[in-house]
């Protein structure tokens, strides 16, 4: 277990892990002089992204400064040669996106109350960063967090200023980078050079839509270009939003839907600002604290759920995509270029296969085991995905020549300067195939990199009230290192959950013989268990990456053949 760190008058409990962002770890912290309030510590490498930390640095530094309920408050920003230390206000009660998702799973709706209530705080929030002259940039429900008062009610606080900016004047358009999560980002972030804090706005006119009606997102667009082209269409038929069908006063449902319409306007000039929002009809209505019911024990189809959910929303596998990608090539024909699309067809086809893995375990789970233990899922389903993401990372290495985030195993193995050589003559290699081997790459790191923060946020969650296995302190600790591209590491971990207990659990059953999911995921779990005892990297140049993944023709027999020829029974 790690130490606790002293830290000025702070105290980091190490000990707790509490969750990790793209930069930062986030852990417990004390302070004798703060007793009385809940506080955790926001950890960031100092050297990592510079120009991104400083300008969160100066944002959080200025919102030190500001005291609003609705704003995560900031106690300290503790500047160190090699590390740098947040320490802020602690929430408890998760975020809005955990509390959509559980009304979702409950089937139920926010009222017209609770929408009302979460909408105009939100706003008072985002009020004091337009005073300051902040743009968030990245509204979105996970990155508003909840705070229970003890009475049925919540308090909601605006977080992560990351991407954040400030400007002289935040109600102009002004040239500035395009970032954000993209079902939440605003037209111009796609479209055009300028935005201004308006780009906000829009964020907010998604949440809303979703708080109205059941978690849904309005736009059917699951992939960049679809979404692209929803925003394009605004601009020639803007977004009507429907009916609301929640029990209240058709006043107040005709105002959530008009303001809705308003701040969802493709052009900047004709959305609401800021200072408009909270003199909409809307706002002008009475309004009292609304309750909301507190969420209770995630239970296995839930949690199978919430994946389910987010592969569909991804795509993340597109077939035919995949099978390009991974054509085998001929060693003896193969150039230089060639020769790292094959390296990178080996890391995609592992992927794939711990992809198609983490499905049918899902799948097969809920119809065979839906007494499953919640927390032994989550385990397996964060070594899975954890594999899936860190051997992506390394593929994002050798595609764009970013030997910074190839593990060091994989490293040591190949750089040299051949490899460098041929890594470099690579990226300038601008043909058909390779270029698609890279756009491919980074829509499935992109993509595999928000499913491992979902499985990592779940896993942490449990870990609070699991104690198995004795030595889980040690997993803990793998999660929070931020730079770690190990892959490996995640394949073993599988296997130890795997010999504890799991395998016991998952006996092949003979009277599922005919059964084509549950043999397909015996055989999956069989291949994932030797993943890189039969296919070392070592050997790269004589391995078919379709040998890596299943065979999808194989027949009710050939699993059956497969599944007694398992070594891991």
């Amino acid at each position: 277990m790690e130490q606790d760190q002293k830290v000025e008058d702070f105290v980091i409990k190490k000990s707790e892990f509490l969750g990790k962002g793209q930069y930062g770890v986030v852990y417990g912290c004390y302070s004798e002089k703060l007793k009385d309030q809940k506080l955790c510590a926001k950890v960031l490498q100092a050297q990592i992204e510079k120009g991104l930390i400083d300008r969160e640095i100066k944002i959080l530094e200025q919102l030190n400064k500001v005291d609003n309920p609705n704003l995560v408050k900031i106690y300290r920003v503790i500047k160190e040669e090699r590390q740098i230390y947040i320490v802020m206000e602690r929430c408890t009660g998760g975020d809005l996106k955990q509390l959509m998702d559980q009304y979702q799973l409950s089937k139920k709706s926010f009222t017209l109350e609770q929408i009302q209530d979460i909408a105009r705080q939100i706003i008072l929030g985002y009020k004091s960063l337009f005073d300051i002259k902040v743009i968030h940039r990245d509204i979105k429900p996970a990155n508003i967090l909840i705070e229970n008062n003890g009475n049925g009610q919540i308090i909601v606080k605006l977080t992560d200023f990351g991407m954040g900016r400030m400007l002289d004047d935040i109600t102009k358009k002004q040239v500035l980078t395009k970032v954000g999560t993209p079902a939440y980002a605003a037209p111009q972030l796609y479209l055009e050079d300028q935005y201004s804090s308006k780009c906000d706005v829009y964020s907010l006119g998604v949440i809303l839509y979703q708080l109205a009606f059941n978690n849904r997102l309005p736009f059917t667009a699951k992939t960049i270009p679809e979404l692209t082209q929803f925003l394009k269409d605004l601009k020639v038929k803007p977004f009507q939003c429907p009916e609301l069908t929640q029990e209240g006063p058709q006043q107040t449902k005709k105002a959530i839907q008009s303001l809705i319409n308003k701040m969802m306007q493709f052009s900047e000039e004709a959305r609401p600002g800021w200072d408009d929002l909270l003199k909409s009809e809307l706002f002008e209505m009475p309004a009292k604290p609304s309750n909301f019911d507190s969420q209770g024990e995630m239970k296995l189809l839930d949690s199978i759920f919430l994946y389910q959910q987010q592969s569909g929303q991804q795509q993340y596998f597109n077939e035919v995509k995949f099978r390009a990608v991974c054509k085998f090539a001929n060693q003896n024909k193969i150039t230089k270029a060639d020769r790292i699309n094959h390296l990178v067809s080996l890391f995609l086809a592992k992927a794939e296969l711990s992809f198609n893995l983490s499905q049918v375990l899902s799948e097969q789970l809920l119809i065979s085991f839906p007494y499953f233990n919640v927390y032994h899922f989550e385990l397996l389903q964060t070594c899975i995905i954890g594999y899936r993401y860190k051997i992506l990372m390394n593929a994002f290495g050798f595609c764009f020549n970013c030997l910074d985030v190839i593990c060091e195993e994989m490293r040591k193995m190949y750089d040299n300067q051949a490899l460098k050589q041929t890594l470099q003559e690579y990226l300038n290699d601008h043909s058909e195939w390779t270029e698609q081997t890279k756009e491919n790459i980074s829509e499935f790191l992109n993509m595999s990199n928000k499913a491992f923060t979902h499985a990592e946020n779940q896993i942490i969650k449990l870990m609070r009230t699991n104690t198995y296995p004795h030595n889980i302190q040690n997993f803990q600790k793998l999660m929070s290192i931020i730079d770690n591209t190990e892959f490996k590491i995640y394949g073993r971990w599988f296997q130890f959950f795997w010999k504890q207990d799991l395998r016991k659990i998952l006996v092949y059953d003979k009277s599922k013989q005919y059964d084509v999911g549950y043999l397909k995921m015996l055989v999956l779990i069989e291949k994932f268990l030797n993943i890189d005892t039969e296919f070392p990297f070592e050997k790269y140049s004589e391995q078919d990456p379709q040998q890596i993944v299943l065979n999808e023709n194989l027949t009710k027999q050939q699993l059956e053949t497969l599944v007694q020829q398992r070594k891991n029974v």
